[in-house]
């Protein structure tokens, strides 16, 4: 084989191999979301951190009837930590509808899984509109529900007093101080009516 033929069947073998690790990666990913083992969590994983492809995989996820996103949803409010480690992943290339589902289902196993949410905040280095967009959406059931707002603020900072990891003091401040301004708001709100 001559130099020319040599890099062009590199090219060729190059890609092959790059291509193959994308739909290994989706697949697994698919894998995962059907049948929830952990050597497909552990590879979807990986490939939703390193992938190629990865934002045309997850905007694929939210298409209508997508089984996948509502298992990964279900899984969420279950309090299934690996799905709601693969959902920290996903929330970094969401937004509009897709970020609201995943923050609101985040939220709602917040009192149940308080003590591993606050170190996925840590671990993904969550900015104040983030850990609102978390810890403040109580989902579609409570919109012009003040009272009920309030009652789910107060189940999640109830979750938050229960923690008493020192590691976890500053997320735990800022969690807090978020969810008691809001609650304060709402109550003002409740008055005013």
């Amino acid at each position: 084989m001559n130099l020319c033929h040599q890099k062009s069947f590199f090219i060729v073998i190059s890609f092959i191999f790059l291509t193959a690790g994308i739909a290994y990666g989706e697949n697994h990913c698919d894998l995962f979301f059907s049948k929830g083992t952990l050597d497909d969590y552990k590879d979807c994983e990986v490939y939703l951190t390193k992938g190629s492809n990865v934002q045309k995989y997850i905007s694929g996820l939210y298409t209508e009837g997508d089984i996948r996103f509502k298992r990964l949803r279900d899984g969420i409010r279950a309090g299934n930590e690996r799905y709601i480690s693969l959902a920290f992943l996903i929330r970094s290339y969401a937004d509009g509808a897709m970020l609201e589902d995943i923050n609101i289902a985040i939220g709602s196993s917040f009192p149940q899984k308080t003590s591993y949410i606050l170190s996925m905040f840590v671990k993904y280095k969550l900015n104040e509109s983030s850990l609102k967009g978390i810890l403040l959406n109580t989902g579609e059931n409570l919109v012009d529900n003040f009272q009920g707002q309030v009652d789910e603020l107060n189940r999640r900072i109830a979750a938050l007093d229960r923690i008493s990891n020192k590691k976890m003091a500053g997320i735990k401040k800022r969690s807090k101080k978020i969810l008691e301004d809001e609650k304060d708001f709402l109550e003002r709100e409740i008055r005013r009516q």
